[in-house]
């Protein structure tokens, strides 16, 4: 019986395939939450460098109002019909409340 790519003994039950099942799901769960952690930290990390080098370049604040300065196509999550965005707010306030949102509804 062939379990995770690794030849399990013959004598092996399927209480081996089941623990074994576990094990590669655990791995893989780690895995993509560890990769999910890298991309939003590149993610936090690349959206404070365009606010600095905004703030460089014009001497202003990178806020939703602005966005169109430093990005081609500028885009507002959508949020709802009883959500309103505050457009003096720095762009990335939006991004850390969506992540704390979603830290908390994940667990």
């Amino acid at each position: 019986m062939r379990v995770a790519g690794v030849e399990a003994p013959e004598d092996a039950g399927p209480a081996v395939g089941a623990a074994a099942g576990l094990v590669v799901g655990a791995v893989e769960e780690e895995f993509v939450e560890r990769a999910a952690a890298l991309a939003v930290g590149g993610l936090r990390r690349g959206e404070r460098a365009l606010e600095r080098e905004h703030q460089r370049v014009f001497s202003a604040a990178l806020t939703i109002r602005r966005l169109g300065e430093a990005l081609t196509q500028p885009r507002l999550p959508d949020k709802g019909d009883c959500m309103t965005f505050d457009f003096s707010l720095p762009a990335s306030s939006y991004l850390e409340e969506d992540l704390s949102r979603l830290d908390r509804i994940c667990r």
